[in-house]
C-alpha cells in the first residue's frame, strides 16, 4: 500500500464516517483522534504482518527490544 496525503486523508474521511457517522465539520477532536488512532493502527499492522510472515517463513528468531526513557 502506498501511502501519501490523499490516501491518508480519505482514509481518514471514510474511519470517521464508519465510527461515528459524522462528518469531519462536525465531528468532535475526541472522535477525530480515535478515527486517526485506527487509521494509523491499520497501516502499521499491515507491516507488522508482512514481517511476521517473512520470520515465520524463514524460520528466524525474532527479538522485540523496547526501550524506555525516564
Amino acid at each position: 500500500m502506498y501511502i501519501d496525503k490523499k490516501n491518508i486523508k480519505r482514509d481518514f474521511i471514510n474511519e470517521l464516517t464508519t465510527m461515528y457517522s459524522e462528518d469531519v465539520k462536525e465531528a468532535s477532536n475526541l472522535h477525530k483522534y480515535f478515527a486517526l488512532a485506527k487509521l494509523v493502527k491499520k497501516y502499521s499492522s499491515q507491516n507488522w504482518m508482512r514481517t511476521n510472515r517473512k520470520y515465520k517463513n524463514t524460520k528466524k528468531n525474532k527479538y522485540t527490544i523496547f526501550l524506555w526513557n525516564f
